[in-house]
């Protein structure tokens, strides 16, 4: 929610044309001259209001809120209040949301019993607005009804801005931003977390079911609209309590935004939480699941009318979460193709490396080779040659061998003979023996 503009050049107008009136700003006849002016300029609804009023009310008396001892701007408002008359000057549809909640809400809702609680809803940009009236008798002063329409539709158009938001923005109150950047321990991201955290309640209050039976954990009080948000969680005993306001303001453009605010996180009694679930307000419960990254979130809502809590899902987380794990994945699948890479980077070296020396082993291998090869070619030859030399004295010897065989066969040949002669001797020797 942001618009920008200077305020009211047509107030000025109106003071610049008859300056004589404004020495009896508390004169009736006055506020009526200011609204027939208004008229005649053709001017608005509400800038004819806020000038009617500059002239009805004191000058420390702030023409929205009502609240005195202020020091008024141009529009006749408080700070706080000067960015409503901004919007219901300028922005035509915020006027008109405005003129809307008035009839159909506060008007309303200011007829009824002061002792009887009240709760606005209005379905709006997919989402249904809850807000609680604890004491309806604040309505009584209807001077104040446009200041709680301004209060509620600012709500709404917040509400709806963080609902369509992705990042959740929010802001924390600078005194508890200090407070717990002073605790013991604790560091900006610590602190960051936490913030985190305790926002889950306000988006968990979004997912509550629609029903006049449930409390939102949003009340409109006398000043300002805040934010109460049960919480606990099962590691801690003490029962806690965040308090959260719808906060309009001007950002350091100019510009009229609005955003929810954090203000602090009370312990309550432990009774609290029987007590809010018995009058109806939700309760959140917080994850104590650390290892799994979810710590100090919402988990889940309680509730009398629920059978059994209702989980809360965490979209923005599991987005992030899923981001996270998505680039985990991706940046694990880029190690591993680096580890990959590097591992045949490896194996290319060690092949190369093998490589070289089996050449060099090869090589020596050859060396060694051609080496024996003309060791073997040298003994072959010598080889040849004792052969040859030894064919020749084989030769002679074995002329020698068959001559001396030869030898040895004539001598037992004639051995033979000569037996034979002998034995034939002897036989005529006998034989001529027996002839005689």
């Amino acid at each position: 929610m942001c618009v920008s503009s200077p305020f009211s050049e047509k107030i000025e107008i109106i003071f610049n044309q008859y300056p004589e009136y404004t020495v009896s700003n508390n004169s009736t006849m006055f506020a009526n001259f200011i609204k027939t002016a208004a008229s005649a300029f053709g001017m608005k609804k509400y800038p004819a209001v806020l000038m009617e009023r500059i002239v009805r009310y004191n000058n420390d008396v702030c023409v929205l809120c009502l609240n005195s001892g202020i020091n008024r701007n141009a529009s006749g408002c408080c700070d706080e209040c000067d960015v409503f008359a901004e919007l219901l000057i300028n922005d035509t549809d915020f006027a008109e949301d405005v003129s809307i909640t008035i009839e159909q809400f506060i008007s309303k809702t200011s007829k009824e019993p002061r002792n009887q609680n009240t709760l606005l809803q209005y379905p709006a940009a997919g989402i249904t607005h809850s807000l609680f009236v604890l004491d309806p008798s604040i309505f009584s002063n209807p001077d104040k009804h446009l200041f709680y329409g301004c209060l509620i539709r600012a709500f709404f158009r917040t509400r709806s801005v963080y609902f369509r938001d992705e990042q959740k923005e929010f802001l924390i109150r600078p005194s508890f931003a200090k407070f717990l950047s002073e605790q013991p321990n604790i560091s900006l991201d610590d602190l960051n977390r936490m913030s985190y955290c305790w926002m889950t309640c306000v988006e968990a209050s979004l997912q509550l079911p629609e029903s006049r039976d449930i409390i939102p954990s949003f009340f409109l009080n006398e000043n300002e609209i805040e934010g109460y948000f049960y919480h606990f969680c099962d590691l801690h005993p003490q029962e806690r309590m965040l308090t959260v306001k719808s906060h309009i303001f001007r950002d350091s453009d100019g510009d009229i935004c609005g955003r929810f605010r954090l203000e602090d996180d009370r312990e309550v009694p432990r009774d609290d939480r029987g007590l809010a679930l018995l009058k109806g307000l939700p309760v959140y419960e917080m994850s104590s699941d650390c290892a799994g990254r979810k710590g100090g979130r919402v988990k889940a809502i309680l509730h009398k009318s629920f059978k059994e809590p209702q989980p809360f899902i965490d979209y923005i987380w599991e987005e992030k979460v899923g981001q996270k794990l998505a680039k985990k994945t991706q940046q694990e699948k880029e190690q591993a193709r680096k580890e990959k890479k590097e591992r045949q980077r490896e194996e290319q070296r060690q092949l190369d490396r093998q490589r070289r020396e089996e050449e060099s082993a090869l090589r020596a291998a050859r060396a060694t080779l051609v080496t024996a090869v003309a060791k073997i070619d040298a003994d072959l030859e010598r080889i040849n040659h004792l052969k040859e030399l030894n064919r020749e004295v084989a030769l002679k010897n074995r002329k020698i061998f068959e001559r001396k065989e030869a030898e040895k066969l004539a001598a037992a040949a004639a051995a033979r003979h000569a037996e034979k002669l002998k034995q034939k001797e002897a036989e005529r020797i006998k034989f001529i023996t027996k002839k005689n």
